[in-house]
């Protein structure tokens, strides 16, 4: 499936970079290979990734400050 592919892409990118691929990057890699219903998918998949590892690391920070005031 095209969309994965382009979700694999995207989170490689971030994983390397710590940044989200954009401008002629992402023409270059995403935009030229993949038609435009797959980066829509392949962009929302990578979005609900970084929603999830968002959401992960401010429960991990929360926790952590609680443990902290807590001793």
């Amino acid at each position: 499936m095209n969309a994965q592919r382009v979700y694999q892409l995207m989170k490689e990118y971030h994983s390397k970079t710590g940044k989200v691929m954009q401008g002629p990057e992402f023409e270059k890699q995403i935009l030229s290979n993949f038609d435009s219903d797959s980066v829509i998918d392949g962009l929302l998949l990578f979005n609900k990734f970084l929603d999830e590892s968002r959401s992960a690391f401010f429960k991990t920070a929360i926790f952590e400050n609680y443990c902290e005031i807590s001793l």
